[in-house]
């Protein structure tokens, strides 16, 4: 900003070599506001994944200015490099400086997308509570000081029981929660035993529990997708969680400091009097989570909506105002139907047993590789102290354990081999980097040729029920996605319009104002 103080009026202008943080960081928006309203912008030169300064960790952007305000007909020329030469660039549709509302400095800002996505839609916030889980660590108030240091007396692992502690739920440990890492596009990876109650009283952020202990909720992770949840799921502050305003009018929670902080802000940003809870009873989550997790509005929120450089996150402020289609309940339950569907699917794929599950099975009785080496069934060739790659695979009627110097194994029974391939890939890849003449000793293979071949039938039955359900899966997002997309390009439902913009101004909800 001290630069264009010096510029003169009129004529003065100034090239701007500043960090990519200027098209999207929070910190950056007052210089952003400034230069697309008092200055006429000329060029911007942006450079994705591309570094002008090699010994620089950060990628840059090029603004030229001009001192003089602009005018509503000044476009902005702009352009995407390929390379750093500045020669090979990509020429950007030209934008209305004026007209951008600072968007201009968004390499993939797409104002006609903007314009189409907000007819007949309500911001994401006007239905919705959002905001981050619990801050799962001691309050630094109780926290005690040795030896000049801070120590903390629980941590996010203490609340949120790490799922390699063992399977067997701890006295206290009465919830489960998820992570952030735990959650993903329909589905999560893992639940863990959360001690909500024992931590709360000295917890840096609990949250209110209506928040978690509702029928229905939203389970957004910090880069992934999101998810339906019936059943209380606690969450740390690296998911961000998606409660109906009406679930919590009902559950009387709408006075709590926090929530109730959340809701003013959500009325000012929908332009609302009144009326959030009866509007959100206009809507189905699922629908809500069908339009969050599709590709097309993640698009849309990586060119128009995001903030930030981190890649593929989105923070709750981005959500709060993502324009909701207005549709029929009758499209949203096509759409619910469907969620509910997909989630199913993956319920059902999560169960399907692995191959080291499979052989687990203590019916199966194992041997080492040697009885088969000794009557020829299976051939080593080979240095016997060359170290078993990282991932062996089978090639040409061979397994192929390391290529330089090359060493194999060979065998009249293509079973075995195919067994082998999976053991070291995923029965037991601990072996991987051992030599074969230690490795060897180690190996479990099913005792007779019959069981090895019963084995790997078994193994090819579960691999085509994955296949079957993955390929249910991508059906139904591609159905809901279609879905989305005819949603958002058919006008709004007028009658359900109406309504909402009556519910704004003459709802139930008593003015927070």
């Amino acid at each position: 900003e001290r630069n264009l103080q010096f510029l003169r009026p009129e004529t003065g202008r100034l090239g701007l070599i500043v960090s990519k943080g200027i098209e999207t960081e929070g910190y950056a928006e007052r210089l952003r506001q400034l230069l697309s309203s008092q200055y006429r912008l000329l060029q911007i030169d942006f450079f994705p994944a591309l570094r002008l300064f090699q010994d620089a960790a950060i990628e840059n952007t090029i603004v030229l200015v001009e001192n003089r305000a602009p005018d509503e007909e000044h476009e902005v020329i702009r352009r995407k490099h390929r390379q750093v030469d500045c020669s090979n660039y990509e020429p950007l549709p030209p934008v209305p400086q004026l007209a951008s509302n600072g968007q201009i400095f968004r390499w993939r800002y797409d104002s006609l997308l903007d314009k189409s996505l907000a007819q007949g839609s309500i911001p994401l916030c006007a239905i919705v509570y959002m905001g981050t889980g619990i801050e799962a660590q001691s309050k630094e108030s109780f926290d005690p000081i040795v030896a000049g240091k801070r120590q903390k007396i629980f941590t996010l692992d203490d609340v949120f029981l790490p799922p390699d502690r063992g399977a067997k739920r701890p006295t206290e440990y009465t919830d489960d929660g998820v992570l952030g890492d735990d959650v993903d596009r329909y589905f999560l990876r893992r639940k863990r035993f959360v001690a909500y109650e024992k931590y709360k009283p000295k917890m840096r952020r609990p949250r209110y529990k209506a928040l978690f202990r509702t029928a229905e909720k939203l389970l957004l992770g910090e880069t992934s997708g999101g998810y339906f949840d019936r059943s209380g799921l606690f969450a740390n502050h690296s998911v961000q969680v998606v409660v109906s305003w009406k679930a919590l009018e009902q559950a009387g929670a709408i006075e709590e400091k926090g929530i109730k902080a959340v809701l003013r802000e959500s009325r000012q940003i929908a332009g609302a009097i009144n009326g959030l809870a009866s509007i959100a009873e206009l809507f189905d989550l699922r629908y809500l989570l069908g339009i969050i997790n599709s590709r097309f509005i993640r698009q849309y929120v990586a060119s128009n909506r995001l903030e930030g450089t981190r890649e593929g996150r989105i923070y709750p402020d981005v959500w709060k105002r993502l324009p909701i289609k207005v549709a029929s309940a009758e499209r949203q339950q096509q759409i619910a139907i469907r969620v509910d569907a997909i989630q199913v699917r993956y319920e059902q794929l999560a169960v399907v047993p692995t191959p080291a599950s499979l052989a687990a099975d203590p019916s199966i009785a194992y041997r080492d590789p040697q009885g088969y080496l000794a009557l020829g069934v299976l051939r080593f060739f080979g240095d016997t102290q060359s170290t078993i790659a990282e991932r062996p695979t089978l090639q040409n009627e061979r397994l192929l354990l390391r290529r330089q110097p090359q060493t194999y194994l060979e065998s009249s029974e293509p079973e075995l081999l195919r067994y082998l391939e999976l053991y070291f890939s995923q029965i037991n890849p601990k072996l991987q980097g051992w030599t074969w003449v230690e490795a060897r000793k180690r190996i479990q293979v099913p005792a007779t040729l019959e069981a090895v071949r019963a084995f790997m039938a078994s193994v090819d039955k579960v691999t085509e029920e994955e296949r079957r359900i993955r390929v249910s899966i991508d059906s139904l997002s591609a159905e809901i996605e279609a879905l989305i997309e005819t949603t958002y390009k058919e006008p709004a439902d007028a009658n359900l319009m109406e309504v909402i913009n009556t519910k704004m101004v003459y709802g139930n909800n008593s003015s927070l104002f």
